[in-house]
């Protein structure tokens, strides 16, 4: 019987070289796999050349249309309506009579207070010969010159209210609404009509407190109006405080309108330019993520090597963004972005956008 002191040696010896065994094993297949590795073709990415160019940007807002002016016309006299001259949705000139407000009475106490007045004109030329003689006295003679200045004002007003009957067009514009019609009795301040000018046309739009100091008096904008129609406009009121409960600044653009094509109430969209940038005109098809979560542009440098470029969104339109954070001049990759990571090397093909040929850059 063998000694049991061998039987364990042996023992040891076997296992230990079994260990050592797998260490080459496990060595020898790394080594295969990196030498697999090494030759496994690279990962085939499209990539176009873009460069960075010079862009304005824009603030797009929605506003309105509003006339340049609206006004209540109102009687200045009580009276009954006599004949209304106008249609509602006319287009006027100035000084055109839109409402006539009976005369009658007026008319009478016009004649009254000019036959007044001839008898006191009288009156004072025979006592200023009485005077002369000295058979009237010095008051007698100024109260007969007051009551012919009472009678002169008598009739200045009953002829101003004569005038009043004539209710005419304040300016060049629009009657929006008749408030009356024939046979109504007006007091004295009472609405008649709304009137408004729309040569020129107000838009009026909300601008943020973080965009405020991009416009300033004087900038020109585009108008895309809901009717279809494209305007232009000049900024022209910058409110000087920002309203309580929104924190945006009213902002007017004055709009040439003399002949009246544009309409006053209507939805519009104001496109402002504030300034210009150096930008990439992107698709967003072509925006990644990186493992933080940011949106960026997964390009290819001179060695093949996949870099991600974090941006910032400037602007946007159906086509595509402009978008910052990308070099100059950079080979962004339009076909398998989706496929490889910051890092690695892949095998570039470049494509040219305006007629579509692809060429090898050769990177292995």
């Amino acid at each position: 019987m063998k000694k049991p002191y061998l039987i364990a040696i042996g023992f040891t010896l076997v296992l230990v070289l079994w260990m050592l065994s797998g260490l080459f094993v496990d060595a020898n297949v790394e080594e295969k796999a990196s030498i697999e590795s090494d030759n496994r073709p690279l990962f085939t990415v499209e990539v176009e050349e873009m460069f960075a160019v010079k862009t304005p940007l824009y603030l797009k807002i929605q506003g309105q249309s509003d006339p340049n002016r609206m006004v209540e016309v109102r009687s200045q006299i009580d009276g009954l309506v006599n004949s209304i001259d106008v249609l509602e949705g006319s287009l006027l000139e100035q000084n055109v009579n839109m409402i006539t407000l009976d005369i009658e009475d007026r008319r009478l106490q016009l004649a009254e207070q000019e036959s007044l007045l001839k008898v006191r004109q009288n009156t004072n030329e025979r006592l200023s010969k009485l005077a002369t003689k000295q058979y009237q006295s010095e008051n007698e003679i100024e109260q007969a010159k007051a009551n012919i200045k009472a009678s002169e004002a008598a009739i200045a007003q009953i002829k101003q209210a004569i005038s009043f009957t004539n209710i005419a067009t304040p300016f060049r514009g629009y009657l929006q609404k008749l408030h009356i019609e024939e046979g109504d009795f007006v007091r004295i301040g009472d609405v008649v009509a709304t009137y408004i000018e729309t040569d020129p046309l107000i838009v009026e739009i909300q601008i943020s407190q973080q965009d405020i100091e991009k416009i300033k008096m004087g900038d020109l904008a585009d108008i895309d109006l809901a009717t279809g129609q494209v305007a232009s406009g000049k900024v022209t009121y910058i409110a000087p405080k920002a309203n309580d409960e929104s924190r945006t600044f009213s902002v007017e653009l004055t709009v040439e309108n003399p002949d009246n094509r544009y309409k006053a109430g209507i939805s519009a969209q104001v496109t402002l330019a504030t300034n210009e940038v150096e930008a990439h005109y992107i698709t967003p098809s072509l925006f990644s993520l990186n493992k933080s979560g940011a949106v960026g542009v997964k390009t290819v440098d001179a060695l093949g090597v996949v870099k991600f470029h974090p941006i910032q969104l400037l602007q946007s339109d159906t086509g595509g963004s402009w978008v910052s954070g990308l070099p100059d001049k950079a080979n962004v990759i339009v076909t398998g972005q989706g496929f490889v990571s910051e890092g690695t090397t892949v095998k570039v093909v470049k494509t040219t956008q305006a007629n579509g040929t692809r060429s090898s850059l050769g990177v292995q």
